[in-house]
């Protein structure tokens, strides 16, 4: 397969797919390493991909209730993330946002 060809593939998979370097492993066929190679070489950061916490939906309701109530423990803004449809356990909860130290 062309050089070329195989550079614009892996620099559209990782930029506009959002793909991580094993991902793009997987899809292309190419070992990792030679793929983080390609990107590096082309400029771009060899950087993490942020996936956003599932708590960050409700980040300004929790943000409303600490102005509110800036004494609220973590237990208590769970229990009221649950009735608003939260799907994580309190771990989760506890472990991304909770302990903000608010």
């Amino acid at each position: 397969m062309d050089t070329e060809l195989i550079k614009s593939k892996i620099l559209h998979l990782r930029e506009v797919e959002k793909l991580s370097l094993r991902q793009i492993s997987q899809v292309t066929g190419i070992n990792r390493k030679r793929v983080q190679r390609i990107i590096a070489a082309n400029g771009e950061p060899i950087r993490q991909l942020r996936k956003d916490s599932i708590v960050e939906v409700y980040r300004n309701l929790i943000d409303h209730w600490f102005k509110e109530r800036p004494k609220l423990k973590a237990l208590q803004i769970y229990e009221r993330l649950k009735s608003y449809g939260y799907p994580g356990s309190y771990p989760s909860w506890y472990g991304s946002a909770g302990n903000t130290g608010k």
